[in-house]
């Protein structure tokens, strides 16, 4: 469905952003000037929807790229290693051995290993993961479905305040 001016004009006030008018009207806003450098990635669950969501990386390696991953099969591991050259350094077999080494950089050299986590493990490990990278201050995208409790998704909401 093409987007008409009075849909443009109803984003650009939802998201109180001006148009730009370098992007010819094709994107309600113009990001480019966000990407100087493409978003940094950790993956947590490097499994069929892990996979789904890295794929992005690939046709798009200019925007995002995986540099962290944390899977406990080690098959799985090592073929989502070599499919985005993550450097070995940063390839673990649980998410607890990444946030540590997250842990260790923050108070080593005072930023993240990556700027988002995206959390495609077992549904209900998803509150825990969630909770302990929103401490590190990461951003989160995190499978669906959230958490398999209300109380859970309730905790998580508000752990990324």
């Amino acid at each position: 469905m093409p987007l008409t001016k009075a849909t443009k004009g109803a984003w650009r006030r939802s998201l109180r952003l001006p148009i730009s008018s370098t992007n010819n009207g094709s994107m309600p806003y113009d990001f480019s000037r966000f990407m100087t450098e493409p978003v940094k990635l950790a993956i947590v669950g490097c499994g069929q929807r892990g996979r789904a969501y890295a794929a992005y990386a690939l046709q798009e390696p200019t925007l995002c790229k995986v540099v962290a991953i944390a899977e406990p099969r080690p098959k799985t591991r090592r073929i989502m290693a070599e499919t985005y050259s993550v450097d070995n350094t940063l390839v673990f077999e649980t998410y607890e051995d990444l946030l540590k080494a997250s842990a260790d950089t923050i108070q080593t050299i005072g930023t993240r290993l990556a700027d988002a986590v995206i959390i495609a493990v077992q549904d209900r490990m998803h509150m825990e993961v969630a909770l302990a990278f929103a401490a590190q201050g990461y951003h989160i995208l995190c499978e669906k479905p959230m958490a398999t409790t209300v109380e859970a998704c309730i905790k998580m909401e508000a752990a990324v305040r």
